[in-house]
């Protein structure tokens, strides 16, 4: 069964933003969905609570290193010589 799922208004903003349709890829939201957001913008949406455009900027570059973070551990996890000790301050 289809299941119709709303995303919060800041999350969409963001993706429009950067442009990336892969930014939150933990949210597994649909490519055509994310590519939506970025063709056609997001309507402007009026809230209690004001946005701080910098706020939403440092949550961009927050996912992108995160993202990072994944693809490099997942990079040194596969290398013989990576020891999670000699990444955790212990020595041995």
């Amino acid at each position: 069964m289809w299941v119709y799922r709303n995303y919060d208004h800041r999350l969409k903003r963001a993706i429009w933003k950067s442009g990336d349709p892969d930014l939150f890829p933990q949210l597994e939201i649909p490519p055509s969905t994310a590519k939506g957001w970025i063709r056609k913008g997001v309507p402007f949406v009026v809230t209690a609570d004001e946005f701080d455009q910098d706020t939403e900027v440092l949550i961009i570059e927050t996912q992108r290193l995160r993202n990072e973070l994944v693809r490099i551990e997942a990079t040194l996890a596969s290398h013989p010589l990576y020891s999670p000790v000699m990444w955790s301050g212990c020595s041995s």
